[in-house]
């Protein structure tokens, strides 16, 4: 299950730093909303790696130049592979959510929650790029397979 989280953040983060080039060379004609999002994306993966590694965090609406979000993307990335290789997926994570309520969840279904919650957003911002007439890249895990040479 290690190698298949690593594989799925590496996805991520490939497309990630796909989407961050991509909404800035079309910034003048795409609504603003559509780079918050992808900055949301990144946000809510830092704040989670935080919160396993109990480390202080950003909140989930800041915004960052293109410069900072690539950067804070790679740096999710490499959390997420440390903590994936050192930590036991079992264990269990207290923290509290942005409303204070306390909860506690295993570290293998926040890291899934990651990786499903960057998903979601993704697929927005695709449909946001359609209705304004960029085609977004093609995203099939598949597909990303094929092209590392690799059998999905």
């Amino acid at each position: 299950m290690d190698s298949f989280l690593i594989e799925l953040f590496e996805y991520h983060h490939h497309y990630n730093s796909i989407y961050i080039k991509l909404l800035e060379a079309n910034k003048n004609s795409l609504p603003p909303e559509l780079y918050n999002m992808m900055c949301h994306v990144v946000n809510a993966h830092n704040i989670w790696n935080c919160r396993i590694l109990h480390s202080p965090h950003g909140k989930p609406d800041d915004l960052h130049t293109p410069e900072a979000l690539g950067k804070l993307d790679m740096d999710n990335y490499f959390n997420s592979l440390d903590i994936i290789r050192s930590k036991d997926m079992g264990n269990r994570v207290a923290y509290k959510n942005l409303k204070g309520d306390d909860f506690s969840n295993t570290i293998q279904d926040i890291l899934f929650h990651i990786i499903n919650h960057t998903t979601h957003h993704k697929a927005q911002i695709s449909y946001g790029l359609r209705q304004n007439g960029i085609a977004p890249p093609v995203t099939d895990y598949i597909a990303y397979k094929r092209s590392k040479g690799t059998r999905a």
